[in-house]
């Protein structure tokens, strides 16, 4: 139903943290709605550090995560990105930058999205290495999103149908 495609590029430091929360989040999500169906795709843009095997170890354990490598001497974000979404399984895209968060109820918000009339939307963005004034920006941000713009859904993230 959704495929989640995560871009990165020499993410070492902090890829297992973003995906064991993103898993965790899945799982939630599954034990709420036992019928959702979705994978999670990470894609790798050649890193020259251990982001890639990383990621492979960690979707080895884990079903519905896996992981691809845009294999091209011209590495940029878009292309990475569409190479993902060439890959995803579902037509339902979710576009997750690795260093941004998504909890269990966003990802069912996700869902209704594209059940819905939006064509594209979001949700209000997480930041995995937060500093007290990046909690604060956060905190503001993600309170004009969800509750000022009540029937808008946003995000650094893009959901789409392909």
């Amino acid at each position: 139903m959704i495929s989640i495609v995560i871009p990165i590029f020499n993410e070492e430091s902090i890829i297992i943290r973003s995906l064991e929360k993103l898993s965790l989040e899945i799982e939630a999500s599954l034990k709420l709605n036992e019928d959702l169906e979705l994978e999670v795709v990470v894609c790798d843009s050649k890193s020259s550090d251990r982001s890639y095997q990383l990621a492979l170890d960690f979707a080895k354990k884990k079903e519905n995560f896996r992981v691809i490598q845009y294999d091209d001497e011209i590495r940029s974000i878009g292309r990475t990105v569409t190479f993902g979404v060439e890959n995803a399984s579902f037509d339902n895209i979710f576009i997750l930058p690795i260093d941004c968060y998504i909890n269990s109820r966003g990802i069912l918000e996700l869902i209704k999205l594209t059940r819905s009339h939006y064509d594209y939307g979001g949700f209000g963005k997480i930041y995995v290495n937060q500093g007290p004034l990046m909690r604060l920006y956060a905190k503001i941000q993600n309170l004009i999103r969800t509750k000022m713009l009540s029937n808008y859904v946003w995000t650094n993230g893009i959901v789409f149908n392909k």
